[in-house]
């Protein structure tokens, strides 16, 4: 498979990489996979790894080929050897009409086409078989694997009678001895290595929202040409959807295709965002010193999210693609950058919510299931967990209704709208950091509007003492101003950025827990409960706040609660204080004994429970059934 930008020589150069930055590493997600020669590597290497790219031709080549343990028995098939087969199959013995065979029709030279990327017998032989691969498949003739393993076949072998000139951009005016030959199928080179091997086809965000791995590797595109053009053939063999095609060329249309990479205003952008969402130890950039991102821009991109020191970047000269002299006087050269991930690579919240879990995330975010197709956070808060958790769905419940329409507010509208609107309330009530006149107005204000303003809500927590949000029984904001302290900053205003890019699609609620929908949960699926803590008194359980208070029953509810979960395989954490100023929490000791305790490191100081009193410990665990 002949790529542009492929990686086949530079193998050992960036294995090296990965073995220098993060000699301790043992997965791996490989972002931009192309032709998958690389994240095969890795796995030969002895690495875990998660494959992605947005191509679904290079999902299949991975998916068909390194995935694969052992290549497929295929039992259900009658045929003999199921190559052989294919490889003497014709139209004439299928019942197959030509009229729906897609590449004959459009990209050889029959009739009135005149697009000439494969020879009229050649375009037949790759709709025949792939149109059997696809009847096979919906028959259950053959798995998941034996469909990707022959469509992996078949497109290794397109582009040995591909009448190209190496991308599919445009197709050659004469034939090319290559493209005369015969399409053969042969048998997919698979990886040797037991690790486990994952393929995806999404865009970065996507997938960063459901896995994690130690390293990211990084080969994204590096000019503004996109790669679906090129490679728009191999795209419709791979998905063979019939799509509407324009141009010279036959072009598929690939809108939904386009990547920020090959953008010069939004490429920078794209890099800091996917290393930003990257849930990884370290990162290795591929590059070069011609893509649309400078190379000190990049490298000041990288330095943001490195631990101090541990940036490294290196240079190997490499000639163009298909390229003998270097157009420019330095010549194509290979850039790695490389570095070691801030730990506090997490969102956090604009709200300092008592009891948030921001400074514990790391710990939390080691001991979560890897993955999850749906997760509930059961207990919110603030929204520091839910806001970085992996998994394809979040639902995010709070009894505090003032907190969840916040958030709802934040989902609905844009930041810059978000922003607009707070300087809107700032400036109405000349809000600072020693107005306490204007706090007060904007206090009053607030509180005797019959409809609650969200964003006049978030103002006030700005100004608040300590940021925080406290309530009295008639659900009046009642914390007072923090002279000298608090005010909206930069701070607040970048964390309110991050973290309203990251709840986008998180479902908010506002139940009791025990009215929670658990049905919602199945087999696999995770809930985290970060409920109050039985045996600490805060704000948000001494029952004063218009609100119900925490008791004896409700932990004991909440146990029966997981204990009904653990039964139907769902899995769960429960963050709880088993110890405080001397007070045990004997029921909590008792019911967590059938399942897994980790001691954590409570060393931060946004809870009510954390007293200066060294003396009198906190022991802060997370109980988990896994």
């Amino acid at each position: 498979m002949r790529f542009i930008g492929g990686k086949t020589l530079l193998l050992d150069d960036i294995a090296d990489a990965v073995a220098e930055i993060a000699p301790d590493a043992k997965s791996i997600i490989d972002m931009f996979s192309g032709s998958g020669v690389v994240a095969g590597h890795f796995k030969q290497c002895g690495y875990s790894v998660i494959c992605n790219d947005q191509m679904y031709f290079s999902y299949v080549l991975s998916r068909g080929t390194h995935q694969l343990k052992k290549a497929p028995s295929f039992k259900r098939l009658e045929v003999g050897n199921v190559l052989d087969y294919l490889n003497n199959l014709a139209l004439k013995d299928t019942d197959f009409s030509i009229e729906n065979c897609f590449i004959y029709q459009n990209y050889s030279p029959h009739d009135e086409c005149r697009r000439m990327y494969f020879t009229c017998e050649n375009a037949l032989r790759i709709d025949v078989i792939r149109l059997t691969i696809e009847k096979w498949h919906k028959e259950a003739l053959i798995d998941e694997d034996g469909y990707y393993y022959l469509l992996a076949a078949l497109l290794n072998a397109v582009p040995f009678v591909s009448n190209i000139a190496g991308v599919y951009g445009a197709y050659l005016k004469h034939w090319d001895a290559r493209a005369k030959k015969a399409l053969v199928l042969e048998e997919p080179v698979l990886s040797s290595g037991d690790l486990s091997f994952e393929s995806y086809n999404l865009p970065y965000e996507k997938l960063l929202a459901v896995v994690r791995a130690d390293v990211l590797y990084s080969d994204s595109p590096y000019n503004t040409r996109e790669y679906l053009p090129n490679y728009h053939v191999l795209e419709t063999i791979a998905k063979y959807d019939y799509p509407e095609i324009s141009g010279v060329t036959g072009l598929r249309d690939y809108s939904g295709q386009r990547s920020d990479f090959c953008s010069k205003r939004r490429a920078a952008i794209a890099f800091e965002d996917m290393i930003r969402l990257a849930n990884v130890r370290y990162v290795v950039i591929s590059y070069n010193n011609e893509g649309v991102v400078p190379t000190e821009e990049l490298k000041a991109v990288c330095k943001k999210y490195a631990v101090e020191g541990s940036f490294r970047f290196k240079e190997i000269p490499y000639r163009r693609y298909k390229s003998r002299i270097p157009n420019n006087r330095r010549g194509l050269v290979e850039q790695i950058y490389m570095f070691e991930k801030k730990s506090n690579w997490a969102v956090k919240s604009p709200l300092n919510y008592i009891g948030g879990k921001y400074k514990l995330l790391p710990q939390l975010q080691n001991l979560f299931p890897s993955k999850a197709d749906t997760m509930v956070d059961l207990f919110c808060g603030g929204g520091d967990v839910c806001a970085n958790v992996l998994a394809s769905r979040v639902i995010a419940n709070d009894i505090n209704y003032f907190i969840v329409d916040l958030f709802k507010t934040l989902q609905t509208i844009g930041v810059q709208e978000a922003l607009s609107e707070i300087g809107k309330v700032v400036s109405r009530y000349s809000l600072s950091k020693v107005n306490k006149e204007g706090y007060l107005a904007l206090r009053e204000h607030y509180n005797k509007s019959k409809k609650k303003d969200a964003i006049e809500l978030f103002v006030l927590i700005c100004y608040a003492f300590n940021h925080q949000l406290r309530l009295n029984s008639a659900h009046e904001f009642n914390t007072p101003f923090g002279m000298n302290r608090s005010c909206f900053n930069y701070s607040i205003e970048a964390n309110l950025v991050s973290f309203m890019e990251r709840i986008h699609g998180i479902e908010f609620t506002s139940v009791n827990y025990r009215d929670f929908d658990y049905s919602v949960l199945r087999e696999g699926d995770f809930l985290y409960a970060d409920p109050p803590y039985l045996i600490t008194t805060g704000s948000y359980n001494d029952g004063k706040r218009g609100f119900e208070g925490w008791c004896e029953d409700d932990d004991y509810t909440l146990f029966r609660i997981l204990d009904a979960l653990d039964a139907r395989g769902v899995k769960f954490a429960l963050s709880n204080v088993v110890e405080h100023k001397g007070v045990r929490n004997l029921g909590l000791e008792e019911w967590s004994r059938k399942y897994t305790v980790h001691a954590l490191s409570s060393g931060y100081a946004n809870s009510s429970y954390h007293g200066k009193n060294t003396d009198r410990k906190t022991r802060e665990i997370l109980v988990t059934n896994y």
